[in-house]
């Protein structure tokens, strides 16, 4: 019995780790989202899409905006290079690129933390078709040795 009260603190521990940097989770919106749904309006890319989109984009032969759905604080402490912080439950058209066609990345902590997957959402639903999440969010991001910036 004492070792099932061990093990299930040990998890709990662990979740709790793994939504860290997550905004807002223990809202209903943002912990009811699953992970991967088919009817999703937006796909998914991996790290090493995304860095072929990032170098496309400084070529200057895509037009690519990245949004970091992180509270704040996360964004602050370290974020992909020219991500653009955005609450991801309250993104407007004025937070977006005006020309609707340019691909959209959004993310957020990792595979637990599905703010990206609203802010994405949210996207198409403003208009925007060549929308897409980067799951393993700025963790794996970081995990894969890729650069982040940081902001004051």
């Amino acid at each position: 019995m004492r070792s099932s009260h061990w093990f299930r603190l040990a998890c709990a521990v662990g979740l709790v780790v793994s939504l860290a940097g997550c905004p807002k989770h223990d809202e209903p919106n943002a912990a009811a989202v699953p992970a991967s749904e088919p009817s999703d309006p937006f796909s998914r890319l991996t790290i090493a899409e995304l860095s072929a989109k990032l170098a496309d984009s400084h070529a200057g032969t895509l037009k690519l905006a990245v949004f970091d759905n992180n509270g704040l604080d996360t964004y602050k402490e370290g974020h992909i290079p020219g991500a653009t912080w955005v609450q991801y439950d309250e993104i407007k058209a004025s937070d977006l690129p005006a020309d609707k066609s340019t691909m959209l990345v959004f993310y957020c902590y990792n595979e637990h933390c599905h703010a990206s997957h609203i802010g994405a959402r949210s996207a198409v639903k403003l208009g925007y078709s060549n929308v897409f999440v980067l799951p393993v969010g700025i963790t794996g991001w970081k995990k894969a040795g890729k650069a982040i910036e940081k902001s004051g």
